[in-house]
């Protein structure tokens, strides 16, 4: 445990984002912030996600969430339609998603070929209780980076279209896997008795994978607001009545939301159990990040 607690520590510094990286997305927010201005003169844009939390890998997207104070009844289409607008001058536009529960444009940009992601109105809760978080919990953001780059490795046959992490690509939002580590580390006793800094990581690591691989999530849940940490889905009268449709499904209630759950895809659990033995082998391997500027400059160690 020694040597994959050193690992973890290593690879964690190695994620530190490069001043050249900082400058890059700090260089992104203000462009975006000063396009929705022209559009949107009254309203509001700012960064949040990774970009907020610092949970960040080279290539991962810069989320920008635009917030007006009065949107006149206008649905969010209508402005995700309006920013669009001269948005090619700016960024590359991929596609907008208008569906979702949140509609978004995915853009990337053309000078560091990273993803860009606006939102219009959407809840950026999750990230300030990331934010809280791992103020309180130094150990999540190395957890979460090894699993976070793990999983990015994996792909699909019969979806390539597929990303465990993402949830407009069949998987889920990042915020479901630190809900997992977070309550790992705050309910579990074995956790908290792991005490030695020379072997802390590694045993949190081993030890997140192998509860998570026999939880029982048809029948327990995972709640944040009392002292057990969990709950029976089946007398819990707010999920009692939808048995069938919490099948193959984790259960989270909202730690900020009270009569609000986070409902995930169990797969999502059964990828990272499965993908174990390749974390520790992932550590010094970013074939599972796809390539932007950022990683080639790393990997040839030099600037962009």
């Amino acid at each position: 445990m020694n040597r994959l607690t050193a690992e973890i520590k290593a690879f964690e510094k190695y994620l530190e984002p490069t001043k050249y990286e900082t400058d890059c997305r700090e260089r992104i927010v203000r462009e975006a912030q000063q396009h929705v201005t022209r559009q949107l003169p009254t309203a509001q844009a700012y960064a949040f996600g990774s970009c907020e939390t610092k949970l960040l890998l080279p290539n991962s997207d810069v989320d920008i969430a635009v917030v007006a104070s009065n949107t006149e009844g206008k649905s969010a289409k209508f402005f995700i339609r309006k920013i669009q607008r001269h948005l090619g001058s700016v960024f590359q536009i991929e596609h907008l998603v208008l569906n979702a529960k949140v509609p978004l444009i995915k853009c990337i940009d053309r000078r560091s070929r990273l993803g860009v992601d606006i939102t219009f109105q959407a809840n950026t809760s999750s990230s300030t209780r990331t934010v809280k978080w791992l103020k309180e919990h130094p150990e999540l953001k190395p957890l979460f980076l090894v699993i976070k780059h793990s999983l990015l490795g994996i792909r699909l046959e019969l979806d390539p279209n597929y990303m465990a992490l993402d949830s407009s690509r069949g998987g889920v939002a990042s915020f479901v896997l630190i809900c997992l580590i977070v309550h790992y580390l705050k309910y579990n006793e074995r956790a908290k008795s792991f005490v030695d800094p020379a072997t802390r990581l590694g045993q949190l690591l081993c030890g997140f994978l192998q509860f998570y691989a026999v939880f029982d999530f048809e029948k327990t849940g995972l709640t944040f607001s009392d002292d057990s940490g969990f709950f029976d889905t089946a007398t819990d009268t707010t999920f009692a009545y939808r048995q069938d449709t919490m099948k193959h499904r984790i259960i989270i209630k909202s730690p900020d939301e009270p009569g609000k759950e986070l409902c995930a895809k169990k797969s999502i659990v059964l990828l990272i159990v499965a993908n174990r033995r390749e974390c520790r082998a992932s550590l010094y391997d970013s074939q599972g990040i796809q390539s932007c500027s950022f990683v080639d400059a790393r990997q040839a160690k030099k600037s962009p």
